[in-house]
């Protein structure tokens, strides 16, 4: 399963954890990638990393975020975890911006 804490938050503001775990096989070790959805498709939040938890801040929204955990095991199989956030806008704050610096920081 896929989380993210905490469960609410302001866009650009608030430090959000993503994570997936109890994720096990014997396609070992597994390597995770976080996404959220922005503009009609899932934009990678981070590189495909060993750890299966990130901390990010995330853009706001007047609805629930959609993010996802992409799971990849040694043998490239990938499975994916949906789950939400909820992220308020931030004052004054402009989403091409905030975008910008989430993929500077990837």
């Amino acid at each position: 399963s896929c989380f993210a804490r905490p469960e609410s938050g302001v866009g650009m503001e608030t430090m959000f954890s993503l994570g997936c775990k109890l994720w096990s096989g014997a396609g070992e070790p597994f390597r995770y990638r976080f996404q959220a959805h922005v503009s009609g498709a899932f934009t990678d939040l981070c590189e495909l990393r060993y750890m299966n938890e990130y901390e990010t801040q995330l853009p706001g929204s007047n609805d629930r975020t959609r993010l996802r955990g992409v799971i990849i095991d040694a043998f490239g199989v990938r499975a994916y975890g949906d789950f939400h956030a909820t992220v308020a806008p931030a004052q004054n704050f402009n989403a091409d911006e905030g975008l910008r610096a989430l993929g500077e920081r990837g």
